[in-house]
């Protein structure tokens, strides 16, 4: 028998930087419309990952919060969500950069997985 798992993705707000990392991610997901609700909570991002729907909802934090079957593997797959960590990370400093006025002038992925980013101010 399955159940429905909530996990909630601390420090994670903006709804349009998730979708956008999502995205990046190759994962197809879309806005939710208005009248999708998990019981009183409106589902604001809908996903399909590795063929499963998964709902991202907002929790009484305000953090985001992952919604899925507990059956699904990707319901339990950490390195997922360490890579959705560092994309939504990578996704909100790019949009820092952009409401700063400067530019990004490189991106780079380094050995151990982590990402180096440079900044440069408009001239």
């Amino acid at each position: 028998m399955s159940m429905t798992v909530r996990i909630a993705m601390q420090g994670m707000t903006d709804m349009e930087v998730l979708l956008t990392a999502l995205r990046e991610m190759g994962v197809a997901a879309h806005a939710a419309g208005n009248k999708e609700y998990l019981k009183s909570n409106p589902v604001l991002v809908r996903a399909n990952i590795k063929g499963h729907r998964i709902d991202f909802t907002r929790n009484k934090n305000n953090d985001i919060t992952m919604v899925g079957d507990s059956d699904w593997r990707i319901m339990r797959d950490e390195r997922f969500y360490q890579k959705l960590r560092q994309q939504y990370s990578l996704e909100t400093v790019k949009k820092k950069v952009v409401e700063l006025r400067y530019r990004l002038a490189s991106m780079e992925t380094l050995e151990d997985g982590s990402i180096k980013l440079v900044a440069r101010a408009w001239r």
